[in-house]
């Protein structure tokens, strides 16, 4: 019987701590569906702002494609510019220049030679201008993809967290439901043996005294009158 309380006391006990981790556990698993769902919150808003990233980057990649359309129209109005200036260039040029006879021709050829002078460094400068353009805009798409990439892995990385979290304390709790429905079958048993033994002890004292009151009963007028001081 003694040893039939003392495993009941000790059910007793872990119940009640089984109990408080219960509703510890019950609270951290609602924190963390609170967690998630502010972070899928956080998610949408964040996939909202991804796309308006992609959408600048495709008018990024499309200023790209532009501007080295630009860049060869560029390359080839430089070798045109290069190759009139060759043939306007040298000893050919001084020669058709000093051999003119018309001051009208003469000052014709210098504006021309001038003007594809001045093209040709036109065109230079228009041309660095874009490779300046080409790398700037190259630079801006690479940060817009460093930032995007970083803020993908950032929120995958929390909410692998948070998920791995939620479901350690889901198993914890799912085990600790099986330890519970276990327990509870132990302490019936035991509570149906303290019942039994109770009932026995019962029927035992009953019984003696019973006993004893038959046994009275059987040496009537037999006993011994008291002794009279």
């Amino acid at each position: 019987m003694q040893a039939v309380l003392i495993e009941l006391n000790a059910l007793d006990v872990w119940f009640s701590d089984a109990e408080q981790k219960r509703v510890r556990w019950l609270k951290d698993v609602k924190s963390k569906d609170r967690e998630v769902a502010n972070l899928n919150l956080r998610v949408d808003a964040a996939d909202e702002a991804l796309e308006t990233v992609q959408n600048s980057l495709s008018v990024l990649n499309a200023e790209q494609a532009a501007l080295a359309t630009q860049r060869i129209e560029q390359a080839h109005r430089i070798s045109e510019h290069l190759s009139a200036a060759y043939r306007l260039s040298g000893q050919d040029f001084l020669k058709l220049l000093l051999n003119q006879q018309s001051p009208d021709t003469f000052e014709r050829m210098m504006r021309y030679h001038r003007y594809f002078s001045d093209a040709r460094m036109e065109s230079l400068e228009a041309y660095q201008t874009t490779l300046i353009s080409l790398v700037a805009n190259e630079e801006k798409l690479n940060l817009r993809l460093a930032d995007r990439k970083t803020r993908q892995a950032g929120l995958a990385l929390r909410r692998r967290a948070l998920v791995n979290e939620h479901l350690q304390r889901k198993t914890l709790l799912a085990s600790l439901s099986a330890q519970v429905e276990s327990k509870t079958v132990q302490r019936e048993r035991l509570q149906a043996d303290r019942n039994r033994l109770e009932a026995l002890l019962a029927e035992l004292r009953r019984r003696a005294t019973e006993l004893d009151g038959s046994q009275f009963a059987s040496r009537k007028g037999s006993l011994p009158w008291p002794v009279y001081g």
